[in-house]
């Protein structure tokens, strides 16, 4: 079998299988522009599989190379806002996440690791405030803790040459929350104590 063949067979195991798509379910895709024909048949495949509509996100290496050499230094303590209110909006409506990853792993080599460093944290901070609403739909599940004694509040982030558990203990999800919010505009911090 060739490899274009497989490719579309992988595609269509990840649609069906791995996201599971539903009739009329919303399809998210982030991805390197280096996976195009792997997106092309898992977009395929998803609208034959009653997707109502499939958004690809494209990222492309070079690109977010030219970033880390060359945007201001704030840029990586932040994570835009409106690509979270994406990300909400989507699964808000019940619809579904695929994130293909294929990075280079020496592309970053002659960036400040400061400002990857910071980017990551501000990534970290995304992922736990998102696992926050995911498991504010159960609340119990907030105070929860395995049975190694992390917290159930916890995302595996990995990141350029490591990886890591970030976890929140239950008695500390208002101080990290309100962490957070000092982090905005004064506006919104008001806006969040009323």
């Amino acid at each position: 079998m060739d490899f274009n063949k497989n490719l579309q067979k992988y595609a269509e195991l990840a649609i069906k299988v791995g996201v599971n798509i539903q009739p009329n379910q919303t399809l998210l895709i982030r991805t390197p522009i280096e996976c195009a024909d792997f997106v092309r048949y898992a977009v395929k495949s998803a609208y034959e599989n009653g997707a109502r509509n499939v958004y690809v996100e494209w990222s492309d290496e070079e690109c977010s190379l030219a970033r880390y050499l060359y945007a201001p230094d704030d840029v990586f303590n932040e994570f835009p806002h409106w690509v979270s209110e994406q990300y909400v909006h989507i699964a808000k409506e019940g619809g579904a996440f695929l994130s293909i990853h294929a990075a280079n792993p020496d592309l970053l080599k002659d960036v400040d690791p400061q400002r990857v460093a910071n980017y990551q944290k501000a990534y970290a901070l995304l992922l736990l405030i998102r696992s926050i609403r995911n498991r504010a739909f159960h609340f119990e599940n907030l105070l929860k803790i395995l049975d190694d004694g992390r917290p159930r509040l916890s995302i595996r982030a990995t990141f350029k040459k490591s990886s890591g558990v970030f976890s929140i203990m239950p008695n500390m999800i208002m101080t990290f929350l309100d962490d957070i919010l000092k982090s905005f505009d004064e506006n919104l911090v008001e806006y969040a104590k009323n």
